[in-house]
């Protein structure tokens, strides 16, 4: 029996190495995109957008949104603001009428029985193709979002470079409510700079996270709305935009901010989502993924696509196999009152605490890459450094939750009223 666990831990280390290559390869990569120029350039051309905003009972939110919107330099005739109510006595409704000077539109969903943002982006986009079809783009925003005063502008810059979809910068309104708050905005540190800012200097495909992104009006045309109904239906759009061969881009200096998850039971309920969300998407494009390296074998784009994090998740399962291995072997010498259990106790303590080391390391070089932006007190910094490493481990059990758990969407009450110079 321990022959066997012994051949098996042998073989999980081997694995643990090949990953730690792939990731070391995935570095030297990332330093060498990170330090290439944009390719976003300005454009005098003006392209005309329409901003969607999904606002059921965001009455507590949307105010700074809008004055947000509204500090924009881009000309407010070029843009109208459709948001998206489920009731005429939504307050959201008497708020928008303040902002006279912003054309904005009240949209009433019709089918109620299909929730999900995806149906009422649909409902409103089919209402748009069919009735109101004036526009260059779309822009997908939430109500608890706020917009950097260039936000539109950039985006006009990207839509005139020919990128058909592309998104600004995900930060934080608010880094210090809670250290999980913190913890779980890093997440979109690590999106927005570990990965799509080197994917964007590579020519390669970004990642849209959340909102904070548009779209060509031209790319889903045909469907006349909004076909993306799965619970993670950004990551359903760029899985789309790759097999469709479409541009994408990432804007470094749009940003936009929306609020994070203040406790860890939100953040788990949120992460079994997307968790969910990640592989309910991979298992529903792998056919037109694999039709379209067919035609293409040397596509980047599709071969980063679906391999995408599993080098990280096969690491994740690998460590977490090894220990469960050297936990057993430790309870069974244990039990045979063999001398050896020290041993096993002693390499599960050193995995842990250089997994936990580690994590520190990579949340401090974040705060260092990504200093510019995160405006975090000393003091929650520090909080932040020594719970990442926890936060992060935790994907583990919202891993596993999703497997049992049926995600659903739940609302999560947007409260953070502040403009952007107050974050």
């Amino acid at each position: 029996m321990f022959g066997i666990f012994k051949y098996i831990e042998y073989s999980i280390l081997i694995l643990i190495g090949l990953c730690l290559c792939f990731l070391l390869v995935g570095i030297v990569r990332f330093f060498v995109g990170y330090f290439k120029k944009s390719s976003v350039i300005h454009s005098e051309k003006k392209a005309k957008f329409a901003i969607i905003i999904a606002a059921r009972d965001e009455s507590k939110v949307i105010e700074a949104n809008l004055k947000s919107i509204e500090k924009c330099d881009y000309p407010k005739d070029l843009y109208d603001i459709y948001l998206i109510v489920e009731s005429k006595d939504d307050p959201t409704i008497e708020i928008s009428k303040k902002f006279t000077n912003l054309n904005i539109h009240i949209f009433y969903r019709v089918n109620l029985n299909n929730v999900g943002k995806g149906f009422a982006l649909d409902e409103c986009l089919k209402y748009i193709y069919t009735s109101n079809d004036i526009y260059d783009a779309f822009m997908i925003l939430d109500a608890d979002n706020l917009i950097s005063k260039n936000f539109i502008s950039r985006m006009n810059d990207a839509y005139q470079c020919g990128y058909d979809i592309a998104c600004g910068k995900r930060e934080n309104k608010d880094w210090n409510a809670s250290t999980v708050c913190g913890a779980s905005a890093l997440t979109f540190t690590i999106i927005n700079t570990i990965q799509n800012k080197p994917k964007m200097n590579f020519g390669m495909n970004v990642l849209i996270s959340g909102t904070g992104f548009y779209f060509k009006a031209s790319v889903l045309r045909d469907y006349c709305g909004w076909p993306f109904h799965t619970l993670t239906e950004d990551y359903e759009l760029t899985n789309y935009s790759i097999v469709h061969n479409l541009k994408s881009g990432y804007v470094e200096d749009a940003i936009f901010y929306d609020e994070q998850p203040l406790t860890m039971k939100q953040s788990i309920i949120q992460r079994t989502r997307w968790i969910k969300g990640y592989f309910t998407v991979q298992k529903k494009y792998k056919k037109d993924k694999i039709e379209v390296l067919k035609k293409n074998s040397k596509n980047r784009n599709m071969w980063y696509q679906i391999i995408g994090g599993i080098p990280m998740i096969t690491l994740g399962i690998a460590l977490l196999v090894y220990l469960l291995i050297l936990f057993i072997l430790f309870i069974c010498d244990l039990v045979m009152k063999d001398a050896h259990y020290w041993e096993y106790l002693s390499r599960m303590i050193y995995l842990v605490v250089a997994i936990y080391l580690f994590f520190i390391l990579f949340t401090i070089y974040l705060f260092i890459l990504d200093r510019k932006t995160i405006k975090i007190k000393k003091f929650q910094r520090l909080k932040v450094i020594f719970y990442h490493p926890i936060f992060m481990t935790s994907y583990a059990y919202a891993a596993i939750r999703a497997l049992f758990v049926k995600p659903t969407w739940d609302k999560i009450e947007h409260t953070i009223n502040k403009d952007e110079n107050e974050i």
